[in-house]
């Protein structure tokens, strides 16, 4: 069977949450692409439990305690598709996959396959300790949704700058007012739409009185795919608009834009 390279997209964190010792202890791991998608805030919280076998490669002699909870599980000896399944069969909720060395890597599938359990990795030096430690504790963590990336929250609020500031939505109750720093854009912000790892997918400025221009910050918004300007009065439409190569769907209603659309959104 061909296997391919998964392209891991974001990082992601997995926070443990009991006992005392590994309180807000927050570890760095990244998703596989033929994991489920993880769920926004609260997200899930569930037990940790080694597999036994500790490789996964087999079915668990050890289903019945994983029920619900979060199968931790070494690398090696099987692709990461057959742990997952193997997890999948014992009814855990999530898996995480520990790497043989200190550090997260993508793992490979066949670049077809997706399976209905969250599936992570995380480094040896964190891993390894916690399998141990679920020896000795019951372990809870919690997986969530990544929240949007540092450029993408700066070049929504350059947006809002430059439309306005707190100004902008002076025409529709609350509107945009609600962006800012203290929350995240795919859970809180209106007209913000979220892909699953925190990218952002739509943006509906529909209605909120937007006077100004587009800030070009709006380029870092790489996997932009739907732009929706309604009932504004905004200048030209920048040319630099048409490198947002993700960017499949805009519309413009009722809004008082002056030029042409620029040649960039037609190559």
């Amino acid at each position: 069977m061909l296997v391919l390279l998964s392209v891991i997209t974001f990082t992601q964190s997995i926070s443990i949450v009991s006992p005392p010792q590994f309180f807000f202890r927050d570890i760095e791991a990244l998703k596989a692409q033929f994991s489920a998608a993880i769920p926004r805030p609260p997200g899930l919280t569930a037990r940790i439990v080694a597999s036994d076998p500790l490789t996964a490669c087999d079915p668990f002699i050890n289903a019945h305690d994983m029920e619900g909870n979060i199968a931790i599980v070494m690398r090696g000896a099987c692709l990461y598709v057959t742990k997952a399944q193997n997890a999948v069969s014992a009814g855990a909720a999530a898996i995480i996959v520990v790497n043989t060395a200190d550090a997260v890597t993508e793992m490979s599938y066949d670049g077809v396959t997706i399976l209905p359990i969250v599936s992570m990795m995380i480094n040896s030096s964190y891993g390894v300790e916690l399998i141990n430690n679920t020896r000795l504790h019951e372990i809870n963590a919690t997986i969530v949704q990544s929240p949007a990336s540092n450029a993408d929250t700066l070049a929504l609020l350059d947006l809002k700058t430059s439309l306005g500031g707190d100004d902008w939505g002076h025409t529709s109750v609350g509107a945009i007012r609600g962006w800012n720093v203290s929350s995240d854009p795919c859970t809180h912000w209106q007209g913000v739409n979220c892909y699953d790892d925190g990218s952002i997918k739509v943006l509906y400025l529909d209605s909120i009185g937007a006077v100004g221009s587009l800030s070009p910050s709006l380029v870092s918004l790489i996997s932009l795919s739907k732009l929706d300007l309604h009932v504004c009065d905004i200048d030209l439409l920048p040319a630099w608009l048409g490198s947002l190569t993700n960017l499949t769907s805009m519309t413009i209603t009722a809004c008082n834009m002056k030029g042409s659309i620029p040649d960039t959104f037609f190559q």
